[in-house]
């Protein structure tokens, strides 16, 4: 399940430039008209007129006007993109286009007023046909800006050999948004019941956040040799160890910019004194 989680909050590949976003929309909307003209659901079955085909497309001209202003959005307005806010965004746009073309059915091709149970019909018929449409388009997307090197254009302007030796920390509670924050700002994290108080270092000043996920994921998570448990309550970044005291029955440690002291259980001492010396 983490493996899962990460792969959702790991880096999504945005479009580049308004073709790119065009062409990503364009598949979207033909693949609609594609299926509106073959299968005709939603009752365009029964639907006849001179120009039946042209009045048809509406469908794949909202699709495309919603999905294109998605991606434009994203590009303009939002850095850091993952996979799953990919999924939401899709998922989003799907709602907006079967709610605009329920409005357009009923409008034009039947004329009818609003029914509840019709409008949630279009809407599940809607995500049945346009999940597999946007899957497709996700992944095409995702491949071919992969293969064209651009998967990580924004952030390799700035990464450095110091990126790839110290990979960011991820955290991922089990309620709310991922945190990354590097090693060398991580303090320490206390455990309460389920929740774990997270202690790091950030922008000058001393943090602390509590966490809906219990010590031992925590310390799985992490994964680092420079961080780990001193105690059945505390995870310490040992090279933030200042000084310790007390004696082989137990004692407590100073951190750099902490001012809480840090118990050690006697069966981590050993491991304490071989960071420290």
């Amino acid at each position: 399940m983490n493996s899962f989680q990460q792969k959702l909050l790991s880096r999504y590949p945005t479009l580049r430039n308004n073709k790119e976003m065009c062409y990503s929309a364009l598949v979207i909307s033909v693949l609609v008209y594609f299926f509106l003209a073959v299968f005709q659901p939603f009752g365009t079955y029964n639907f006849h007129h001179t120009y039946k085909y042209v009045i048809l497309l509406a469908y794949p001209l909202i699709a495309f006007t919603f999905f294109f202003s998605s991606e434009l959005i994203v590009k303009r307005f939002f850095d850091n993109w993952n996979w799953k806010k990919e999924v939401y965004k899709n998922m989003s746009a799907l709602l907006i286009c079967a709610f605009i073309s329920y409005l357009y059915l009923n409008t034009v091709i039947h004329r009818t007023p609003f029914n509840l149970t019709a409008f949630l019909y279009l809407v599940a018929f809607t995500l049945v046909i346009g999940i597999p449409i946007c899957a497709i388009n996700i992944l095409a997307k995702y491949v071919f800006l992969k293969n064209n090197n651009v998967l990580f254009e924004n952030s390799s302007q700035n990464f450095t050999i110091e990126n790839i030796e110290n990979p960011p920390l991820v955290i991922i509670p089990d309620v709310g948004d991922c945190i990354k924050l590097s090693q060398e700002n991580f303090l320490y994290a206390k455990s309460d019941g389920n929740y774990s108080f997270l202690h790091y270092f950030d922008k000058g000043t001393n943090q602390r956040k509590l966490l809906r996920l219990s010590l031992k994921s925590l310390e799985e998570q992490i994964c680092d040799e420079t961080i780990f448990r001193c105690h059945r309550s505390y995870i310490l970044n040992a090279n933030k160890i200042q000084n310790k005291t007390g004696n082989s029955q137990g004692y407590k440690l100073s951190l750099i910019q902490v001012k809480d002291k840090i118990p050690v259980s006697r069966i981590y001492i050993e491991k304490i004194d071989k960071q420290m010396f």
